[in-house]
């Protein structure tokens, strides 16, 4: 009958062993963090994409900083409570979300902000874009004959506990900083 049931289950998964793995679109300097997951996904080997997707996912004392080693992102606590996600119906149902000391900053520049300078360049590299340009443009074609359903997010909650944040704009001839401290 093909049917499929797993369960996942991380404890004290550290995040930087995925960091190498990000180095071909990602500029991280560094990513710290703890992941704790126990994940349930149910299905059919014959219609993979109906799957049903649950569980809880907690990420603990999160710290990722770019290149120049610059805060990106903090957070003491990022727990994540699905009740179901499923692809084939575009369902993304989530029973809560909470967020316990998030710190982060926002810097816009002429030709740019600190998160698009995440992300890695890939000038060198002219002809894989070219095949990559057909297969995105020939995937849309496929994606437009068959109508896609739309997304259903539902959010049961969400907590933000004792956040920070800073807008900077280097822009101006006068920079611009605004922080926001103690968001609850």
């Amino acid at each position: 009958n093909n049917n499929f049931a797993v369960n996942v289950e991380l404890e004290k998964f550290a995040i930087s062993n995925v960091r190498a793995y990000l180095g071909d679109f990602m500029k991280v300097g560094k990513m710290d963090g703890l992941l704790n997951a126990n994940i349930d996904i149910k299905g059919n080997l014959s219609d993979i994409m109906k799957m049903n997707i649950g569980g809880t996912v907690n990420i603990a004392d999160v710290d990722i900083r770019d290149q120049k080693k610059e805060l990106v992102l903090a957070c003491s606590a990022l727990d994540i409570n699905v009740n179901r996600i499923n692809l084939d119906e575009n369902l993304y149902d989530i029973k809560s979300v909470n967020i316990n000391g998030l710190s982060s900053h926002f810097d816009l520049y002429k030709d740019g902000n600190n998160f698009s300078r995440l992300f890695a360049d890939n000038e060198d590299d002219n002809d894989s874009d070219n095949e990559d340009e057909k297969a995105t443009q020939a995937s849309g074609e496929a994606e437009a004959a068959a109508p896609s359903k739309p997304m259903q997010l539902r959010l049961g909650s969400f907590k933000l506990n004792d956040a920070e944040f800073t807008f900077n704009d280097y822009t101006l001839p006068d920079e611009f900083s605004f922080p926001v401290k103690r968001l609850n």
